[in-house]
């Protein structure tokens, strides 16, 4: 093994060159710098594995020679070929690592500070450096380890949906142009983009596409989701809108419409006395926005009467829960149209 060996994972400052300085937990018993695998399959759960902790485009080949992951790093403490269920990294630093790794400098700098007062400045700058230190990681969808976690945040039933719904999209999603400003827009005659399609990516598809479901599902806000993935609000805006128009271009075939005979067959007995004709319920209703900046759409949402913007929707609905809530909805004070 080569003495400049030092682990890959993001966080981890675990280096062969200064073993007085490494960090090293309970369950490792000796400290050792692993090999990047040469199978090509293990190397790419490795990968997957040590991208969680990074923000950049980690892809090392297999057998990298310049490669490694520290024992801190595996379940058993140690590389178990035997039993390729913990034969890979799954461990990670935690803010509760780092803290416990910093009182322990800490101490250290002040028994040497007592001992030898002329370094103490020398200390107090490490430590400020120290303070800076980062063990956030953008957002990605291998955090959400379970299904309840799936449904909260994307509103998918479980992980499998929203991979085969990824997989369905991600095709299409590689050519995507990204929205932007119109005004800082240079068209050419025909009325595209000159150009390559869109900026460089600063998250990935997989991350984007996670980004957009928390989007619809908690309506969180730009700035959130922003300090969540590790990106400007602007980039959030773009990715959003972007992936919005890619899934109601591909998605809409999941949208039927039932036919008439359908309707009735299915209809309420208190429907089918009343409104025998009725094809669906249309719910209106407004909602609360942000002053938009640019003037046409500010003066679209604005409403006088309220002093504010507000964007107005019709939701036609043809399902049969809908006819059941009916009386639910005009309760509540919703206009109601009946066609």
């Amino acid at each position: 093994m080569p003495k400049h060996a030092r682990c890959a994972v993001g966080f981890c400052d675990n280096d062969k060159r200064y073993p007085d300085l490494a960090f090293v937990r309970s369950h490792v018993e000796n400290l050792v710098y692993h090999k990047w695998p040469t199978d090509p399959k293990l190397a790419e759960i490795w990968r997957k594995q040590v991208a969680k902790t990074r923000s950049d485009s980690f892809n090392p080949s297999p057998g990298a020679s310049g490669t490694f992951v520290c024992s801190n790093h595996f379940p058993c403490g140690r590389r178990t070929p035997e039993n390729p269920k913990t034969d890979f990294p799954s461990i990670f630093m935690t803010v509760s690592d780092y803290l416990q790794k910093k009182i322990t400098q800490e101490k250290e700098s002040e028994q040497e500070s007592k001992q030898d007062p002329e370094e103490s400045d020398s200390d107090d700058e490490q430590m400020e450096a120290d303070a800076d230190y980062s063990v956030s990681v953008p957002m990605q969808f291998e955090q959400l380890t379970r299904e309840m976690e799936v449904k909260v945040y994307t509103g998918l039933p479980s992980p499998k949906a929203f991979e085969f719904l990824f997989d369905y999209l991600s095709p299409k999603a590689r050519f995507m142009q990204y929205w932007r400003v119109e005004n800082k827009q240079e068209k050419n005659p025909t009325g595209y983009l000159k150009g390559r399609p869109g900026p460089e990516r600063k998250l990935r598809l997989e991350q984007e596409f996670l980004l957009t479901l928390m989007k619809l599902r908690l309506a969180l806000l730009t700035f959130d989701l922003g300090f969540r993935f590790h990106v400007s609000a602007s980039t959030v805006s773009s990715v959003f809108i972007t992936w919005v128009k890619l899934m109601s271009k591909e998605l809409s075939v999941l949208i039927v419409w039932p036919s008439r005979q359908q309707i009735k067959k299915t209809l309420p007995y208190c429907f089918k006395k009343l409104y025998p004709k009725v094809r669906c319920v249309i719910d209106c209703f407004e909602c609360f926005t942000e002053t938009p900046s640019g003037l046409d759409l500010a003066a679209t949402l604005w409403v006088s009467t309220s002093t504010t913007t507000l964007s107005k929707s019709l939701l036609p609905s043809p399902q049969m829960e809908q006819f059941h809530m009916f009386h639910h909805v005009m309760e509540a004070g919703h206009l109601i149209f009946l066609l």
